[in-house]
């Protein structure tokens, strides 16, 4: 009974590891949900969102401005009249003691606040298209470590598969040097060939493993070696050339980099007003009550002393008669930065078209790649068969055999390389032309 109890405790226990286990290793990703994680953990919007509440901030506090300021003041002073030492007495009256409720109302600041607001609304364009252009950013770089890590798995398929025919065609090798039908060098030449391809494969395994801890660090997850995705090269570079599809052909002048330049335009300009009002006047208006007295007004007797308590309100007006050519000069300093922006913004339109062409130009050389390694496998394998045929009946050597495997494996790297660095250019296309409205999947 006590090993009967002792054997159901041990299953037990290795079912409830076995259950710990299963429920602890992640279920393969398909691109869609990988996406989804990065942008869940991404710190990309509170970035933002923190970027903009400031700026929205500083609007309140412009906007505080232009309200009334309200302040208690409070004081008491003495200056001494004496014929020997002492100010006028006339205006100084020995002293004063006071204690005042002020109000202070700026009337006209010649257009500045105003000008800082639509400043501050122009960085608040720009940031939320920011929010736009990090969260397709965070897309595009998720969605090649994502292509990065299919190449990598469909990589070692095609290693695991070549060490497979290897191992089979060693085999036959040393039986037909058993039979002494081939010499033993063909044994030790086929056995070089599979050590060697057992290496490919060590090392594409690890680089598959730094495929999937880059991927896994962007979605902000534990660092994963051994993380699994689902899908293919074939499918996300249907999904990359259907998206590029979608995008008009007027592009150029709703792209992000373009779009943001115009909004350094437009803030380079409020900057050149601001320059131009610094010379303004400025009306402000101020009123106080409470009490006001002065020495010599306190030790009258009580029968001539006046109260103390009043109010009284003024206007005040302040400009710039001479500044030294300061407005001037900051003038011209906003003039040469807007021009400089402009100057980039056409600058920027060659440079863009240039880097589309040169893309596309790219992007068509690799489907003609890709297009010639999908016929070369076709070859290569058949070359492989027939090869492995004629050696068994003697008119080919191992040496042929070896090579035309080779010949193989090359055309299905090459396909697997060319149908990545064609996901690799669309994904750069996409970058250079994808409207700053649009959104990513």
């Amino acid at each position: 009974m006590a090993n009967r109890k002792l054997k159901t405790t041990a299953i037990l226990c290795v079912w409830i590891l076995a259950q710990t286990l299963y429920a602890q290793a992640p279920a393969p990703m398909t691109l869609e949900e990988a996406l989804a994680m990065a942008r869940l953990n991404s710190l990309n919007a509170s970035i933002v969102e923190d970027s903009l509440r400031y700026v929205e901030l500083t609007q309140q506090e412009l906007k505080s401005g232009s309200r009334p300021q309200v302040m208690a003041t409070g004081g008491a002073s003495y200056a001494p009249d004496s014929r020997n030492f002492g100010y006028d007495p006339v205006i100084t009256d020995g002293g004063q003691m006071n204690g005042q409720i002020v109000v202070e109302q700026n009337i006209y600041d010649g257009g500045i606040r105003a000008l800082k607001m639509r400043q501050l609304d122009v960085d608040k364009k720009r940031l939320r298209a920011d929010s736009v252009r990090l969260d397709r950013e965070l897309v595009w770089i998720v969605t090649k470590q994502f292509m990065e890590l299919l190449k990598s798995d469909q990589l070692m398929t095609v290693l695991s598969e070549n060490i497979q025919q290897i191992s089979d065609y060693f085999d036959i090798v040393r039986s037909m040097n058993a039979g002494g039908t081939v010499p033993y060098t063909d044994v030790l030449r086929t056995q070089l060939d599979l050590t060697k391809a057992q290496a490919e494969l060590r090392t594409a395994r690890t680089a598959r493993g730094s495929a999937a801890i880059a991927l896994t660090t962007t979605m902000r997850m534990a660092p994963d070696p051994n993380f699994s995705i689902v899908g293919s090269l074939d499918t996300l570079l249907s999904l990359q050339i259907n998206r590029l599809s979608l995008i008009p052909s007027d592009y150029l002048e709703s792209t992000h980099e373009f779009q943001s330049l115009n909004q350094d335009i437009a803030r380079s300009k409020l900057d050149e007003d601001l320059a131009l009002h610094e010379k303004r006047p400025t009306i402000d208006f101020t009123a106080d009550a409470g009490y006001l007295s002065t020495r010599s007004n306190l030790r009258l007797p009580p029968a001539e002393m006046y109260s103390g308590f009043g109010a009284s309100i003024g206007v005040s007006m302040q400009f710039s008669l001479y500044d030294g050519g300061a407005t001037a000069v900051h003038v011209q300093q906003a003039k040469l930065a807007t021009r400089s922006l402009e100057t980039q913004r056409v600058n920027l339109v060659n440079e863009i078209a240039g880097q589309v062409s040169n893309l596309r130009l790219q992007i068509k050389d690799q489907e003609n790649a890709l297009e010639m390694a999908s016929q070369n496998i076709e070859t290569a394998d058949l070359t492989f068969e027939l090869t492995r045929a004629m050696y068994a009946g003697g008119s080919a050597n191992v040496t042929d055999v070896l090579n035309a495997k080779q010949a193989l494996l090359d055309a299905q790297t090459a396909n697997i390389d060319a149908k990545a660095n064609s996901i690799d250019l669309q994904i750069q296309l996409e970058q250079a032309i994808t409207p700053v409205s649009e959104g990513r999947l």
